[in-house]
Order: C-alpha cells, then sequence, then structure tokens
C-alpha cells in the first residue's frame, strides 16, 4: 500500500470531492476518541473512493460539509456501521441513502469470525495489525503507525463488498442484506440522543425520591467534572 494521504485542508477536501464525483459508490470508516475524551468527537474520517484510499482530518478543516453533501448522494460501505452512522449523523445531521455493512453481509452468510480483520484474512489473506486500536485518535500529529493503521480500515471495503454481494447473491441471500443494512440505518437515524434524564441509571427506579434527587445531584457534579476535565467516563 502507499503511503497515507491525509487531508487537512478545505481545498485539498474540495480536490479530492471532485475527483471523486464521478463515483456513485465508496467506503467510510471513522475514528473517534470515546477512550480519552468524556464526550467523544469525530477526529478522522477514512474514504475510499475511485481507486483513491486517503485519510480525512475533521480536527483541521474548519467546514466538512462538502463531505456530508458528497456522500447524501452514494451508496457507502462500511463495517460494523452502527457507530460509524452515529458519528456521520451528528456531524451532518443525515446519513447516506444506502449504507452496506460488510459485518451484517459476513453473519448471513454464516461467516464465523466476522470482525474486519477477520474478514480481511479470509478473503485477501492478508494479517492487519491491531496494534493502534486503542489509539488517541484526538491527538496530532498522528504516527505512521495509526495512519496506516486507519487506512487499512477502509482500503479493503469496497473490494470485500464486492465479493460478499457475490456470495450473497448466489445464496440467494441478497435482498435479506439489502433490507437488514436498511433496517440498521433506520435505527440509527431514529435513535434519541436527546435523553433528558441520563442520570436515570440501572437500578434508580427503586431509590425514593430523597434517593432520585440525591443521584441527580451526583451525576451532573461528575458530568460538570468529567466535561471540564476532558476526561473519558471511567475514570470518575
Amino acid at each position: 500500500m502507499s503511503s497515507p494521504v491525509l487531508v487537512r485542508t478545505s481545498d485539498d477536501l474540495a480536490a479530492l470531492l471532485g475527483r471523486s464525483d464521478g463515483s456513485d459508490i465508496c467506503a467510510i470508516d471513522t475514528e473517534a476518541d470515546s477512550l480519552h475524551r468524556y464526550r467523544e468527537s469525530l477526529c478522522l474520517v477514512q474514504f475510499s473512493c475511485s481507486g483513491e484510499n486517503v485519510l480525512i482530518d475533521p480536527l483541521e478543516i474548519e467546514n466538512l460539509a462538502p463531505l456530508g453533501s458528497f456522500l447524501e448522494g452514494r451508496t457507502v460501505w462500511m463495517h460494523g456501521a452502527d457507530y460509524d452512522m452515529t458519528m456521520l449523523r451528528r456531524t451532518f445531521g443525515v446519513l447516506p441513502p444506502a449504507v452496506y455493512d460488510t459485518q451484517i453481509g459476513a453473519r448471513l452468510l454464516g461467516v464465523r469470525r466476522f470482525g474486519l480483520a477477520d474478514l480481511v484474512e479470509l478473503y485477501f489473506g492478508v494479517v492487519l495489525s491491531k496494534s493502534s486500536q486503542k489509539a488517541d485518535w484526538g491527538k496530532r500529529p498522528l504516527s505512521p503507525k495509526m495512519m496506516e493503521y486507519a487506512l487499512n480500515d477502509v482500503h479493503f471495503l469496497l473490494p470485500m463488498g464486492e465479493k460478499i454481494s457475490a456470495e450473497l447473491q448466489s445464496k440467494g441471500r441478497y435482498e435479506w442484506f439489502l433490507e437488514s443494512c436498511e433496517a440498521a440505518r433506520i435505527k440509527v437515524l431514529e435513535r434519541d440522543e436527546t435523553r433528558g434524564d441520563p442520570w436515570r441509571i440501572q437500578g434508580s427506579g427503586r431509590l425514593d425520591r430523597c434517593g432520585l434527587n440525591f443521584l441527580k445531584a451526583l451525576w451532573e457534579w461528575r458530568d460538570a467534572e468529567a466535561r471540564h476535565g476532558i476526561v473519558r467516563p471511567s475514570w470518575w
């Protein structure tokens, strides 16, 4: 694989999307900082289209709206798409009209090990490194090892999607695949992320009014402290 290309400016993003404009299908993966920050944010977008594989840096590019507009008119392949769709929806407010998930496809084929690395090894005989799996994607600069890891997450998705689609069609399961992928996409679109009482944790229903008031006050204090310190929840 050639050295990863990092898109860091609005002009470079516009040029990339211009080169990709003739294609109606692409592949996307995302990296966030949920393991290292209390309120996660989109830190990296891995993008594959028209034979080009690049990394898009949302922390450097002020306006990502052109990418959102581009995706609105495309079929997008992902792997384990729920989290990536959630991040795209938070960022752009919308999702692509069709999202095809290689993980869903593999499960419908009866593949027992359907992680991305497992499927890459199964279909291409390539063993991917997992060395940056828990990296802090909010830090800059990204190391060459992190960039290579990130690009591998999207590099194989389009050819893998073609192989999985062909197998699904040969087994008469392709329509199931389309229905399952659309159901997953709709689920993300309909998910309510504006819940007004996040402090009502498991078991809170057994508390009396005094206990609930104490729990709410404790949760609000913890939330404010964590936001101020920008730390992840498990540290509290």
